[in-house]
């Protein structure tokens, strides 16, 4: 099978997908991730940081490398498209074009939910979308929320991941490349609380659904 996983920002693999990606390492898929943007805008807002957005993005990018380090996933299957944090919406049609092709063939995409007060987690939501609409794309949308939550509309429709001990364990030794966390401390706790929860959920979609969910239209 065939997975495309949307990473809005280098870490969104993490929070998006990372308690399913060590079972589809072990099921053999074809995994491909696509990483957005290069989060140098993280701390854009906060005083008293000792990092530049440039120093940053560059930061992030090269930690997102080295994840894909230890998944031991194929580098080739990880694309950086390197647009502004903060930014992603500006790029539709250009990013459509970049990626299209990988998408085309996809058995899975595991994408942002909509509904999310991030910009770029919203704009690579769409982006799967238009792709999928423009070929009529006969796959699952496993939809993550990272920023938001799920709605009772669709229930039906949700999965529910439990996050065994031994699973926490690497998602914390993957939580370690991230040094960019470390800078703020309530964002490190907050991103610490996502790394060890017990459970996460993630709604799983086609196109016939799309409009009828808060977290997919």
């Amino acid at each position: 099978m065939k997975i495309v996983i949307f990473e809005p920002h280098p870490d969104d693999l993490l929070f998006g997908a990372g308690s399913l990606i060590f079972d589809l390492i072990k099921e053999n898929h074809d995994i491909h991730v696509i990483t957005f943007t290069d989060g140098e805008e993280m701390y854009v807002n906060i005083k008293r940081i000792k990092i530049t957005p440039e120093e940053l993005g560059k930061m992030r990018v090269a930690e997102s490398k080295r994840v894909i380090e230890f998944l031991s996933l194929k580098k080739e299957n990880h694309v950086m498209l390197h647009y502004p944090d903060g930014a992603l919406n500006e790029h539709f049609e250009e990013c459509i074009q970049k990626i299209e092709k990988i998408v085309m063939d996809a058995d899975r995409l595991i994408i942002p939910s909509n509904n999310n007060f991030h910009v770029d987690h919203q704009a690579a939501h769409d982006i799967a979308i238009l792709i999928a609409q423009k070929y009529d794309l006969d796959i699952e949308f496993w939809v993550f929320s990272v920023y938001g939550r799920y709605n009772e509309d669709s229930i039906e429709k949700q999965i529910q991941i439990e996050i065994n001990n031994q699973t926490k364990q690497k998602l914390n030794k993957w939580f370690e490349i991230y040094q960019s966390q470390t800078y703020y401390k309530s964002f490190l706790k907050m991103f610490l609380d996502k790394v060890n929860q017990d459970t996460q959920i993630y709604g799983i979609f086609t196109l016939n659904d799309l409009g009828k969910y808060h977290n997919f239209k």
